[in-house]
């Protein structure tokens, strides 16, 4: 079976650790427990950890000029044919059409 897992979660109970305009509000203690909660041999098979930054509400709600389709359409496809060449000898599509 083919699976993508993509997970989420906050860095502590109050989702201000590491953040820099707000302080955490958690003890050692608190993090501690709720890292916990994931299992670790959950945590064992996500090969991918990346911390996100807040993003601010003004740059989420601004309009931007749209990017055209065509530059897009240009940028899957020279990433189609980085994967394709990354994963020539392996025996079966990690890219289904």
């Amino acid at each position: 079976a083919s699976l993508m897992l993509v997970t989420a979660m906050n860095p502590c109970p109050c989702g201000f650790l590491g953040d820099s305009d707000h302080a955490c509000s958690c003890t050692a203690n608190e993090i501690k427990r709720y890292t916990k909660k994931i299992s670790g041999p959950l945590l064992d098979r996500i090969d991918i950890h990346i911390q996100v930054p807040r993003v601010e509400y003004k740059e989420l709600t601004e309009t931007k000029p749209a990017e055209a389709s065509i530059v897009i359409r240009s940028r899957v496809e020279v990433a189609r044919c980085v994967q394709l060449n990354r994963f020539k000898k392996i025996k079966f599509s990690v890219m289904r059409k």
